[in-house]
């Protein structure tokens, strides 16, 4: 493994950690209120496109943290939007 690989799996590792602990304390607290929507729609569709890019690359970290950071980020949509719909 030379030192691009080995980047591109610490960059993937740490860019999938990011959102863990906001889902964690969101899960616990069920508090959504200064979580910002538009936040978390650009990072899902931020990751869609590294999936593609990585897909057209065949760079299995990138595609890996990407599909792995969306299963961090969805709930958070879901909790967002559910938590928007219990204030009406």
């Amino acid at each position: 493994m030379n030192i691009g690989e080995l980047a591109g799996y610490l960059g993937a590792l740490f860019a999938t950690i990011t959102f863990l602990p906001q889902l964690i304390k969101t899960l616990k607290t069920k508090e959504t209120k200064n979580l910002s929507l538009l936040m978390i729609v650009f990072a899902i569709m931020g990751n869609i496109m590294w999936i593609i890019h990585g897909l057209s690359k065949d760079s299995f970290p990138l595609i890996g943290s990407s599909i792995l950071i969306l299963f961090l980020t969805i709930p958070l949509l879901y909790l967002k939007f559910k938590n928007i719909r219990n204030l009406k």
